[in-house]
This record gives structure tokens, sequence and C-alpha cells, in this order.
């Protein structure tokens, strides 16, 4: 099996592709690598994004069916890892240095042979802005069209209509962000949550759990409003990110409501 380099970014919120993707620094262009073997992978953060405030990395594995590479924004492939981003300085590195970390994760012992692509979505603030951004280390930067279906039991599927089912959406991180939307200084009303948080009031894991049944599963916070926040309109969004699909496929949702600040 082998990798060789392709570096593709994507942004939300209208930022620039240099100012604010990670680096996917190892495994080297070409590597070689067996089916159920460690790996080592390291994400580097440049120093250009040292007032950045990390939320999370996925990494992932998937397959090039006859030589290309699925585009990761649409199938990440098989999850190596789902958790925090911490980069360091390395103490023992000489000269020009950039903050990373290393991940030792383990290839699925059924990865076909052949070419792969080992990509790396990774999740920042910056500023009040939540922005996202893929890195894959791939044989091809071909796209192929993919519709992407709901993870679902490995079972047949109940015929009535009433049915229920599970579907799997492996959650990443949440952020929950207060913005000041005064009406006397924003008469257009609040700026959307993808374009602006405001402050943030968490940044960290999601778990929801189901409380009772019947029952959607959810999570309570109990979150601080900053002092001196400035009282009137406010806006409190959240910003999840999620997987779906037997992909499956990187989401990133946004949600909010209005709120009087007194």
């Amino acid at each position: 099996m082998k990798f060789s380099t392709v570096l593709s970014t994507i942004a939300l919120c209208s930022l620039s592709a240099s100012a604010q993707s990670a680096v996917l620094s190892y495994p080297r262009d070409g590597t070689k690598v067996q089916a159920g073997s460690k790996l080592t992978v390291e994400v580097d953060r440049p120093n250009s994004l040292s007032g950045s405030t990390e939320v999370a990395v996925v990494i992932a594995v998937n397959s090039c069916n006859n030589g290309v590479c699925a585009s990761p924004q649409a199938i990440l492939g098989q999850i190596l890892y789902n958790g925090p981003f911490n980069p360091q300085y390395q103490s023992s590195a000489i000269g020009y240095q950039i903050p990373g970390q290393n991940f030792t994760v383990t290839l699925p012992s059924d990865l076909g042979k052949g070419p792969a692509s080992l990509n790396v979505f990774h999740v920042a603030l910056y500023g009040h802005v939540l922005a996202s951004s893929e890195l894959l280390l791939n044989e091809a930067s071909s796209q192929i069209p993919q519709k992407d279906q709901p993870s679902i039991p490995e079972s047949t599927l109940p015929s009535s209509s009433s049915a229920q089912i599970a579907l799997k959406v492996p959650e990443v991180g949440l952020v929950i962000g207060l913005l000041s939307c005064p009406a006397d200084t924003h008469p257009a009303g609040c700026a959307p949550p993808d374009a602006e948080l405001g402050s943030v009031l968490f940044n960290g894991n999601f778990k929801p759990t189901i409380h009772e049944i019947p029952g959607e599963p959810y999570e309570n916070f109990t979150v601080t409003v900053p002092s001196g926040f400035p009282s009137g309109t406010a806006q409190l969004s959240t910003a999840r990110f999620h997987l779906i699909g037997a992909g499956p496929s990187p989401i990133l949702e946004f949600n909010n409501v209005t709120l009087n600040v007194v």
C-alpha cells in the first residue's frame, strides 16, 4: 500500500486557505504501509495560526478504488482517531520549528492493498470564527461523486413504517458562543453563526445520551455569561462538528437562538 501527497484545503467563513490550514507532515509522500500495522501521523500547526483555538481533528484512511481516491469532503474513510488536537513545540527540535502533535494509529486489518488516502479533518476557532480544513495524503486528487447514506445497524431493516432504527452519528466537538448584537448598532440583526460565534462559552466534547424513553439524546451544558457583557439583544449559537454516513462525511452544523441580556 502506498501513500503519495496531495494537499487540499476547504475554508468556511471566508477564511483564506493559506491562513487557516494545518499541515499533515508525516508520513511522507510514497510511504508504504501494511494493513493492521501501527502508523505515526504528525499534524502540525503553522506559527501563523498561533492565535487560534483548537477544537478537534479526525484522522481516517480510505482505500482508493481503481486507483482513484474519493474526496475526503465526501468520504473520510475508516476512522483512526477522533478527538482533541493539542499541538506543542518539541524541546528536542533544532532550528526553525512549528508546534505539532504525533498520533499513533492502527491501520485496519482489512484495508485493501493498493493506493489509499490518509485523511485529516481539522477544526479550529480563529477569533470568533469557526473554520475547518481537510488534509489528504493520497495517490490521486480525482473526485468520485458519492451519495452519503446514514450508517445503520448491520441487520435487516424492519418493514413496519412505525419501526425505529438507530443512526450512527459519531460526535467530534461542540462550540457554544454568545454574540452581542443590540438593535441600535446592528439594525440588520445578528450575524449568522457561521460568520461569527462571539465569545466562546464552551469548547469541547459533545456526548449526547438518552435520558428517557422515548426521547432524543441530549446533553446539558452550564455556561457563564462573561462579566461586563453588553446588555441588549444577543445571539447564543452552537457549532457542532460530527460525522455521518457509511463513508463517513464530515458535517459542520450551526444553530442559534436570540436572547435578551439584562
